[in-house]
């Protein structure tokens, strides 16, 4: 029994990701603290109170701070920037005939348009139309690039620009 609670602690050690539970956060990384878990929960529940009951996955980004969550069967990411302030979320959404025009027009013309389109996300917000999406390059590997609504694409999250 010791060993297995030694490998459990070993493993939330080395994982650089940080869990929380509504304000209950568990610090699983050395790069984010505690305090900043807490502080970020209770700001994306005042943000978005659905989140109160969601199990809220938080990851360090070049942006700064992401948390990914379930809201019913919807996946939901949240952007904060380095400061720790609500930057946006966006919905994870069928990659199909329903996205914008001007979008699918400006992909297929991007360096992007060969790629496969793994996951695509589109931003919550009534008055904000910018997307995320996850696609796999020719060599397999993972890119992420973000998009304004006029098909623009980028490498980072529009509010770094």
């Amino acid at each position: 029994m010791k060993c297995f609670y030694f490998i459990v602690s070993l493993v939330l050690l080395i994982n650089p990701i940080v869990y929380a539970q509504g304000t209950k956060a568990v610090k699983v990384s050395k790069v984010m603290e505690d305090s900043q878990v807490k502080i970020l929960s209770s700001d994306l529940i005042a943000q978005i109170p659905a989140t109160k009951d969601c199990k809220l996955l938080w990851e360090l980004k070049d942006y700064g701070f992401q948390a990914s969550y379930n809201l019913g069967y919807e996946n939901h990411i949240s952007l904060y920037s380095k400061e720790g302030i609500y930057m946006e979320t966006l919905k994870k959404t069928p990659w199909n005939e329903s996205i914008p025009p001007t979008l699918k027009m400006g992909f297929d013309s991007s360096d992007y348009g060969l790629y496969p389109v793994v996951s695509y996300w589109k931003n919550i917000s009534l008055d904000t139309n910018d997307y995320f999406l996850e696609l796999t390059d020719t060599d397999g590997k993972s890119k992420k690039v973000w998009a304004d609504s006029n098909g623009n694409f980028f490498e980072s999250p529009l509010f770094v620009k």
